[in-house]
């Protein structure tokens, strides 16, 4: 995949990520001589970022480097370089245009064309989105195929119109996703129904509970085929659904949730899945 990046000088702005480099022999005082910042470390491909550059303890003219790392094996190659003074010893540049993806960058003070100070490394991650088959086929959302006794995918009527679905929960059914993603949303369209063919509806409703390891569980609530979508944050784990049917007395009539074709993921990554 080919990354583009657009770099134009700007204005310094407000710096919300930081990494720092120490000037040796004053440790004890950490003091940064170096700084690399973003305005926003996370941003859409449609958006954009801005990276300034400082040395703090310059008293001479220096040179600052901007570094990113290409490639598997992360060759750091200078993608530009800016003389400072003491009067002026921020730049900044930005990033006009990325693609999809995670990238990574570093400073380094240069004089007399030598290397003397460098920064650690600051990730940028460029989020965008995925359709939810993709990430379905990637890293599995812990559905099932094959519920309510309908072959996946299948055509579900819904208020009179069709829509199609790829897997399911049904009543009583959990399901756990099977890996870490890259992504920090999940949008979900979603019906529940005792009936795919959608005559009929029942009264009473149905829950589905979704839970992460660091965020707050999440509960949605389903009338009998109504159309649903949702949008939930995530924090890159493994995600838990757990699907009920909460009428009581329903018999063989319970409701089944059918995952449709159509919901997408917010991520840096083309599939969702972390590269290993």
């Amino acid at each position: 995949m080919k990354r583009s990046l657009i770099l134009r000088i700007v204005a310094p702005i407000a710096l919300l990520v930081t990494t720092f480099g120490i000037v040796p022999g004053i440790a004890s005082a950490r003091v940064p001589a170096l700084s690399i910042s973003f305005s926003a470390s996370k941003v859409e491909v449609h958006q954009g970022t801005t990276i300034t550059l400082c040395d703090h303890q310059t008293k001479n003219k220096t040179v600052l480097a901007l570094d990113e790392a290409f490639g598997t094996k992360s060759v750091w190659r200078t993608i530009y370089d800016a003389s400072v003074t003491p009067r002026l010893n921020c730049v900044a540049h930005a990033i006009k245009e990325a693609s999809l993806g995670k990238y990574s960058f570093r400073l380094q003070l240069l004089r007399g064309g030598q290397v003397v100070l460098r920064t650690s490394p600051l990730s940028l991650e460029v989020f965008g989105s995925i359709s939810i088959l993709e990430l379905q086929n990637s890293v599995g959302l812990g559905c099932e195929t094959g519920i309510g006794g309908i072959d996946n995918p299948a055509s579900l009527s819904i208020g009179g119109r069709l829509y199609t679905d790829f897997c399911g929960l049904g009543e009583g059914q959990s399901g756990t996703s099977q890996s870490n993603t890259s992504c920090r949303t999940l949008t979900l369209v979603m019906d529940a129904t005792d009936d795919p063919s959608g005559e009929n509806p029942r009264p009473g409703t149905a829950t589905l509970e979704v839970e992460q390891s660091t965020l707050n569980a999440q509960t949605f609530v389903f009338a009998d085929d109504q159309l649903v979508t949702k949008v939930i944050p995530l924090d890159g784990g493994p995600l838990q659904f757990y699907f009920t049917d909460t009428t009581s007395d329903v018999g063989d009539n319970a409701l089944n949730l059918y995952f449709i074709d159509g919901g997408s993921a917010d991520c840096y990554t083309p599939t969702g899945a972390l590269k290993q």
